[in-house]
């Protein structure tokens, strides 16, 4: 669930979208407790902290961490 929201917030940021992108940043974090404490835990939560960072610098670009990059 923490990666859907955060595919999704990710992708209403570069939409220009920020209310729905924050909405779901929010969803991603209330579901954070659920990942494992391994490799793609650590890499959800950086990813949502990464998308948080960039939508609040107003950045549209695809990031770094992006699968699709």
């Amino acid at each position: 669930m923490p990666s859907l929201h955060l595919n999704l917030a990710d992708d209403y940021r570069r939409l220009q979208q920020t209310e729905p992108a924050y909405e779901h940043l929010e969803l991603a974090r209330k579901h954070l407790d659920q990942l494992p404490d391994n490799p793609y835990g650590n890499l959800i939560r950086s990813g949502v902290q990464h998308v948080a960072d960039a939508l609040a610098a107003g950045n549209t670009q695809p990031l770094e961490s992006s699968p699709s990059t």
